[in-house]
């Protein structure tokens, strides 16, 4: 029920997590099950973590931990949805094409060829925009998964530079606010960090403080989704501002994009706001966009905290 790759990425997971267990074990004298913030910093120094340029032991520790977490929450999703369509009634799903290169079963996309992603890369990009243009499929079929994780590790390097992986992600993202769920799946199935290699370094990202919550992909997953509630009528009460803006819009995937890159160079050490927008501008230019369409996302990048002191405080 489990790949060999799949089954491999869970016992790597395992051992970090049992180690870091053992480990805590040892340092509170007692079977402490809670990895709290007070053993966090004595632990990293235990387990052989050290201090670096912008990114502290205690924060390599946990940054294991978390994607350690989501290595095995993947896994536990991928077999529970095969024995789900495993024990489903045989003879009774009927394939529904989704476009020229997928079918909807059981309320799941899957691909009409096997061979599709390790043929043509940007069909996995592609299956994501399908996914938010039927919002009534679930997700990917388990064999379609499989082949996601496969085709991602084969092929991910190529999908990076795709003139036709760009033009289905820009094509995703002015879907407006129905594309958040799908960049969500995107990260649930590392196909997001594959694609764009510097969300890839903030997966499980934590900062060591009392005042960020999540870790950094989680944090910018929760601020899209915040935007994309700007666009649904039932939120206007609550955000009446920004659904008036948002429906002014005339290109909300550069809102959507800003908001994918604001954090993303944290961690490296100097101005993350400089350095996400650096990252910005290249992306952007990749997807092909207009130079002043490059330049309002690099700029919503670089000022976003001032604008966050500036909205909170002044």
């Amino acid at each position: 029920l489990l790949a060999p790759g799949e089954a491999a990425a869970f016992d790597d997971a395992k051992r970090v997590l049992w180690r870091i267990r053992f480990g805590l074990h040892l340092l509170a004298g007692r079977a402490e099950e809670r990895l709290l913030f007070d053993y966090q910093r004595a632990l990293a120094a235990q387990l052989g973590y050290r201090d670096d340029a912008g990114n502290l032991g205690v924060e390599q520790l946990m940054q294991d931990y978390f994607r350690a977490a989501i290595a095995i929450e993947r896994a536990n999703e991928a077999f529970l949805q095969r024995c789900d369509e495993e024990l489903a009634p045989p003879g009774l799903l009927e394939a529904v094409p989704v476009g020229a290169d997928f079918v909807a079963l059981g309320g799941r996309l899957d691909m009409r060829e096997p061979d599709l992603f390790m043929r043509r890369p940007a069909a996995m990009i592609e299956a994501f925009l399908a996914l938010a243009e039927n919002p009534e499929l679930a997700s990917l079929r388990a064999s379609a998964l499989q082949r996601l994780q496969q085709a991602l590790t084969e092929h991910g390097d190529v999908l990076r530079d795709d003139v036709a992986a760009h033009a289905a992600f820009l094509r995703l993202l002015r879907l407006g606010a129905r594309a958040v769920e799908a960049l969500a799946r995107m990260s649930r199935y590392g196909a997001l960090a594959t694609y764009l290699p510097a969300f890839g370094r903030v997966v499980g990202r934590m900062q060591y403080d009392l005042f960020h919550v999540y870790t950094v992909d989680e944090h910018t997953l929760r601020v899209l989704r915040i935007v994309a509630r700007f666009a649904a009528a039932e939120t206007s009460r609550e955000f009446a501002l920004a659904h008036e803006l948002w429906s002014r819009l005339a290109q909300p995937e550069l809102l959507l994009l800003a908001a994918l890159f604001h954090d993303i160079a944290k961690g490296r050490g100097g101005d993350h706001s400089e350095l996400g927008e650096a990252e910005a501008r290249t992306f952007c230019a990749r997807l092909g966009l207009t130079p002043a369409d490059v330049d309002l996302v690099a700029w919503l990048v670089r000022w976003h905290l001032l604008m966050s002191v500036t909205a909170q405080r002044h």
